[in-house]
């Protein structure tokens, strides 16, 4: 069961109609849909799919769901769906606090732990579909880092994260 969804913003690679759709439908019948957290201007596109429980945030704000606090942060980039929208709606990065669990969802930083994601879904380059990973692999071994500290998900791949004590 998927309880939140987190849009970063709206490039086709990040948000689609049959993808939002199916994710949508994977809740226990006895509940909602999936909450889904989108930058500001995009709630009216999840309405017209007909789903109505999603929350708009502005940079900086921040939603409370079920003791987990959403903090919408600004990021470099920017948002578009044709040639005429460019930046009309919000991209952001999320600051996510749980109790028990705490994670950063944006560019490198400097992070203990990362996963590379937003590769292989478009063919965009002359490069072959899987050629990110093994970058990744090769850099990461010529910095020293160790393959568990920066892995990269699957497409549609999900991943259970532990919690652990969290000092206040």
């Amino acid at each position: 069961m998927i309880d939140v969804v987190l849009i970063s913003h709206n490039h086709y690679d990040h948000v689609c109609r049959p993808s939002v759709l199916d994710i949508a439908s994977r809740s226990d019948p006895s509940s909602k849909a999936p909450l889904f957290i989108v930058p500001r201007g995009m709630k009216s596109w999840f309405s017209d799919l007909g789903i109505q429980n999603a929350v708009e945030l502005d940079w900086w704000d921040k939603h409370l769901y079920k003791d987990v606090a959403f903090n919408f942060t600004p990021v470099q980039h920017w948002s578009a769906r044709s040639l005429g929208d460019r930046s009309q709606t919000l991209w952001d990065d999320y600051a996510v606090l749980a109790p028990g669990l705490r994670w950063y969802f944006a560019g490198e930083l400097g992070a203990k732990r990362s996963v590379g994601i937003h590769w292989g879904t478009f063919e965009l380059t002359d490069e072959s579909l899987d050629q990110s990973p093994r970058d990744l692999a090769s850099a990461a071994t010529a910095q020293g880092v160790r393959a568990q500290d920066f892995t990269m998900m699957a497409i549609g791949e999900t991943r259970r994260l532990s919690t652990r004590r969290v000092h206040p």
